[in-house]
């Protein structure tokens, strides 16, 4: 970075260099010291349109870097009168190296790894900002960095790591697809009970939503599914819910589509719902 002339006065006063008495129009003078910190000042200068290539992102991830002050501008510069924000060339590379960790190089990804403004995304956290936070915070860590690629470009993480880390960071849950798992449902059926309000969710800024432990407990102590009471009778989902219409219950929700969902109360349930099944898998306790 060249500034003009006049400007280098800017950086004198700055650095509280410039002589407490001066005569308008004579020229100063300034100690080599001082002069030898402002040429390294300007040497470390880095434009905030380069920003966006020495940390390997793109113009709006390294904005919101920016707007964290995770990467933040070199303050020396605004006191000394440059409008635009400009940037410290070893304090970015202190970022990368504080976010880098201890992580090795590798020539190539591992399996498993993704690079980590592409993780951002699939761990749907808040971007590549969430992401180094969360670095930051200790609580996430780069896994391995690709040789010969620029800045955070080439920074691999484990998006499970990220997934955890969010989940710890937001006071814990499990996501829809793993309460589907849970609950053997799909997970487009898991994000129909808890818009019913029939199991507690919470919904998180980057638009997930999460199910603590607590609530899928609850859930599962009120509510069935057909699947459910079938497995706890020893039955085939299709001779449960032929008892339970000759009852006369009436189910909680039902799901309808592709895959069927239909969850019952479980204090609908005919107590001796497994005496009405016609068939069972299992002998009666």
């Amino acid at each position: 970075m060249r500034p003009q002339a006049g400007l280098i006065a800017g950086y004198v006063k700055a650095l509280g260099a410039w002589p407490e008495r001066t005569r308008r129009g004579t020229p100063i003078g300034i100690a080599r010291e001082t002069a030898a910190e402002i040429r390294a000042i300007l040497d470390r200068a880095l434009r905030a349109e380069d920003l966006p290539a020495a940390l390997g992102l793109a113009k709006r991830q390294t904005r919101m870097l920016v707007a964290a002050r995770i990467v933040p501008p070199a303050e020396i510069h605004a006191r000394a009168g440059i409008k635009a924000d400009v940037f410290d060339r070893d304090a970015v590379a202190a970022v990368l190296s504080r976010i880098r960790g201890s992580a090795p190089t590798v020539e190539a990804m591992p399996a498993g790894l993704l690079p980590l403004a592409r993780a951002s995304q699939h761990g749907k956290v808040d971007g590549v900002r969430g992401t180094c936070d969360m670095i930051l915070a200790g609580q996430l860590r780069v896994r391995a960095v690709l040789r010969d690629v620029p800045g955070l470009a080439g920074f691999l993480v484990d998006p499970e790591d990220i997934r955890v880390a969010r989940r710890s960071r937001e006071g814990g849950g499990l996501t829809l697809e793993e309460v589907g798992r849970r609950l053997t449902v799909p997970t487009d059926s898991v994000g129909l009970i808890v818009r019913a309000g029939l199991m507690a969710g919470t919904a998180m800024p980057c638009g997930e939503i999460l199910v603590r432990d607590d609530a899928l407990a609850a859930y599962e102590a009120e509510y069935a599914t057909t699947g459910a009471l079938a497995r706890e009778m020893g039955s085939g989902a299709r001779w449960v819910r032929e008892a339970l219409d000759r009852a006369g219950v009436g189910p909680a929700f039902a799901i309808t589509g592709r895959k069927t969902t239909t969850v019952w109360r479980r204090m609908d349930v005919p107590t001796d719902l497994r005496r009405r099944i016609a068939r069972t898998h299992a002998p009666p306790p």
